[in-house]
């Protein structure tokens, strides 16, 4: 991914983990299916609002968007 400009711990705690775990589970939970880009989407949006600079946001969110594995 984008890891040589920005490291995993400067987006936050909890939109990374939120995330992988989406991804890990493929957007299937109880209370219905995400698909991978409303997967992304939260992602964008939780490291909103733990604060995340606004270049780091968008750099996480396209490099997930353009290299993370389909599901």
């Amino acid at each position: 991914y984008a890891w040589f400009a920005i490291a995993p711990f400067e987006l936050g705690a909890v939109a990374p983990l939120v995330h992988d775990w989406l991804y890990h589970k493929e957007g299937k939970l109880p209370e219905g299916k995400f698909s991978r880009k409303q997967a992304d989407d939260i992602f964008l949006r939780l490291m909103k609002r733990e604060g995340i600079s606004w270049w780091r946001r968008r750099s996480a969110y396209m490099a997930v968007r353009w290299f993370a594995t389909r599901w």
